[in-house]
C-alpha cells in the first residue's frame, strides 16, 4: 500500500484521506476525548474545544487537519526536493507517527500547533537566497508566536529558526528587527485583545509564555512505552544518517535538511517540558522525524523493505487502538 504513494500525482491527494481514515479507524471506533486545561486563559482553545466538544467530532476535526497537514508536509518536502525521488512518503510516516498510539492521536493543542508550525518551516527554507525576504521573514516569526500562544513549550523553536536564518542568508540586522517584530506583533496583538475582555485573563495570558513544568517520565503506560521506543528508534536511525541524507545533494538542499536537524534538536527540549505528564508531548517531532525518515523510503528501491516498515506501523496503531 505504501508505493501507491511513490509517485507525486493528483490522485495520492485524494487517496491519502481514505488512508488517514483506515490508520484512524479506531479513533473513530474507540474516540478519545481532549481535555483542555482552561485555567491557562487560553480564549481561543477554550473557543474550539466549546464547540468541538464530543469525542467523535474531535476525532472526525483530527482526521481533517492531519490531512491537511500531510499534504503541506509533501508540498514542503516536494518543492524543496529534500529526496532524489519526489513521493507522499513523508506525509503518511507524519500521519503514522502522529496515530501511533491512543494518547498521541488526540485532537491536542499541539496538533493543532503544528499547523502554524508547519507555516514557519515554509517561509524559513523560501528565504533561501532571497533577496526580498521581508514578508517571509516577519511570517516565521509570527508563525511561530501563533504556535508558541497555542503551546507554550513552541517558544524553544523561536531559538531554532533564529539560527535557521543565520544558516540560509546573511542576516542582516534590519531583517533581525522584521524577525523578532513578527514574532512580537502577534504577541502584542492578543495580549491587547486580552486586556480590554478583563484584566485577570490577560495575566493568564502572560504568564502562559512563561510557566513551565519538567515531564517526569514515570507512571507511563505500555501503549506510551511502545510510543517512545518507535520514536527513539527513528531518531537514532536519523541521526546516523546524517551523510547519507546530505550525499549527492547540492548546497541548498544539504541546508534544508541541516535545518530539519536543528529543528528535532529544538523539539527534544520541548518534548521535555510541559504543564502535565502525557506522552502526548512526543508528536512535537513528528514533524522533523517524518520529513527526514521519508528521504530514506524514498531512495529505498526495495517494495518490500518499505512495505515491512509500514506493517509495521499499522501493526502498532492496530494493537495499540485496541488493546490500550
Amino acid at each position: 500500500m505504501l508505493e501507491l504513494f511513490r509517485k507525486n500525482i493528483f490522485l495520492n491527494m485524494i487517496l491519502l484521506l481514505p488512508y488517514i481514515i483506515l490508520v484512524r479507524l479506531g479513533t473513530l471506533i474507540f474516540p478519545s476525548k481532549y481535555y483542555y486545561v482552561y485555567e491557562e486563559g487560553n480564549l481561543f482553545l477554550i473557543y474550539v474545544y466549546s464547540i468541538i466538544d464530543t469525542p467523535i467530532l474531535q476525532s472526525i476535526t483530527a482526521i481533517l487537519l492531519i490531512y491537511l497537514q500531510a499534504l503541506y508536509i509533501n508540498r514542503i518536502s516536494i518543492n524543496n526536493k529534500l529526496a532524489l525521488d519526489v513521493s507522499y512518503f513523508a506525509g503518511i510516516i507524519y500521519v503514522l507517527l502522529i496515530s501511533l498510539t491512543p494518547d498521541v492521536s488526540v485532537l491536542s493543542s499541539i496538533l493543532i500547533a503544528n499547523t502554524f508550525v508547519l507555516f514557519a518551516i515554509s517561509n524559513l527554507f523560501k528565504t533561501y537566497k532571497n533577496l526580498s525576504a521581508k514578508i517571509q521573514i516577519f511570517n516565521v516569526g509570527f508563525f511561530l508566536s501563533v504556535a508558541a500562544y497555542l503551546h507554550k513549550p513552541y517558544l524553544f523553536l523561536f531559538v531554532f529558526a533564529f539560527i535557521g536564518l543565520l544558516i540560509l542568508r546573511s542576516f542582516k540586522w534590519h531583517e533581525k528587527l522584521q524577525y523578532f517584530s513578527g514574532y512580537l506583533v502577534f504577541i502584542f496583538l492578543v495580549s491587547g485583545v486580552y486586556y480590554f475582555l478583563m484584566e485577570n485573563v490577560w495575566h493568564s495570558f502572560s504568564m502562559s509564555f512563561l510557566q513551565f513544568g519538567w515531564i517526569i517520565m514515570e507512571g507511563i503506560t505500555i501503549s506510551g512505552g511502545i510510543c517512545l521506543a518507535v520514536y527513539f528508534f527513528l531518531l537514532t536511525f536519523i541521526i546516523f544518517n546524517y551523510n547519507s541524507y546530505i550525499g549527492k545533494k547540492n548546497i541548498q538542499i544539504q541546508k534544508m535538511i541541516d535545518l530539519l536537524y536543528w529543528f528535532l534538536l529544538a523539539s527534544l527540549p520541548i518534548a521535555l517540558f510541559a504543564g502535565e505528564i502525557n506522552i502526548v508531548e512526543i508528536k512535537v517531532l513528528a514533524i522533523g522525524i517524518s520529513m527526514l525518515f521519508a528521504i530514506t523510503l524514498a531512495a529505498n528501491k526495495n517494495v518490500l523493505i518499505n512495505e515491512f516498515i509500514h506493517i509495521i506501523f499499522l501493526g502498532v496503531i492496530t494493537y495499540t487502538h485496541l488493546f490500550f
